[in-house]
């Protein structure tokens, strides 16, 4: 296939060329530059170059450069390459000069790419589609804990500059309440009634709402779309990547608001006392890690 496309035109282009500047190669000039477009295709394919620059293009000069050294210390091959174009000696000293220094200016281009133009092979390897297994692990990093105690409402917060977060990939937070109910009956007749504690916050648009009188409540938001972990998908690893990255989102403030609905119970003949609630929190960075396996058939 390579040599079908890249060889036929690394073979007629040049051969086109110089037949339309009149110049009129015989069976072996011809033959010679076919044979040096063939074998530049195959070396630089061979060298894995061909990501770069297409083969044709040094197939095209391997042919022109065999079809300059014919006309050079070839008897049957005619002198002026160029045809019905005649150059005079100062012209000819002028386009070799102008020759050389266009060649420096294209070998340091080529250096400065190959040194840092971006690496063609891990682009095109990331933006393959193919059946991929996602496989990760998620934790947790706290930023901020404390103890309140509440009557009404209560506001918190943590950061995420609370820790060094370079490196990690922030999918979501998860904060978490719990307190004991410490309502006192009143007499041995009087029944107790469990607080209603409850929370609302988060991070910029990212914010969630629980409440219960359970002494413990948690409650967890994801950036990103968790549930792909431990499948297989048939995609790119790069929009998978982005799939699975946080990116910003979850760098910054929290901000929440803790809230107790104090519920106090009682008997016939006495009230109980109970006014505030002591309510323990933590809020955590939800941290992934994972790696992507292909799966092939």
């Amino acid at each position: 296939m390579v040599l079908a496309v890249y060889g036929l035109g690394g073979i007629f282009v040049p051969l086109l060329i110089i037949r339309w500047m009149g110049y009129k190669p015989d069976t072996f000039h011809s033959i010679v530059m076919m044979i040096s477009a063939f074998f530049g295709v195959i070396v630089w394919t061979l060298l894995g170059l061909g990501d770069d620059v297409f083969p044709s293009v040094p197939g095209v000069g391997s042919a022109f450069i065999a079809h300059f050294i014919m006309c050079a210390v070839r008897d049957d091959s005619a002198s002026n390459p160029l045809g019905r174009f005649e150059i005079s000696p100062e012209r000819k000293n002028q386009f070799a000069t102008f020759g050389v220094i266009a060649l420096c200016f294209l070998g340091v281009a080529e250096g400065a790419y190959a040194a840092y133009g971006p690496d063609s092979s891990e682009n095109s390897d990331a933006n393959m589609v193919a059946m991929y297994q996602i496989d990760g692990n998620f934790s947790l990093v706290e930023i901020g804990s404390g103890t309140e105690v509440i009557t009404d409402s209560a506001q918190i917060s943590a950061s995420s500059d609370a820790v060094d977060v370079s490196g990690l990939n922030v999918v979501g937070f998860r904060i978490a309440t719990s307190h004991t109910d410490n309502e006192q009956a009143c007499n041995f007749l009087a029944n107790t009634e469990d607080d209603e504690v409850g929370y609302e916050g988060g991070i910029q648009d990212f914010n969630v709402t629980e409440s219960g009188i359970q002494e413990n409540l948690e409650s967890e938001l994801y950036f990103i779309n968790q549930s792909l972990v431990g499948t297989t998908t048939n995609s790119s690893s790069s929009e998978i990547d982005a799939s699975l990255a946080g990116g910003d989102s979850g760098i910054g403030t929290y901000d929440f608001t803790i809230s107790v609905v104090v519920n106090s119970g009682g008997s016939p003949v006495c009230q109980n006392g109970d006014s505030d609630e002591s309510v323990d929190w933590v809020v955590s960075l939800i941290i992934l890690d994972y790696t992507l396996t292909e799966v092939k058939e």
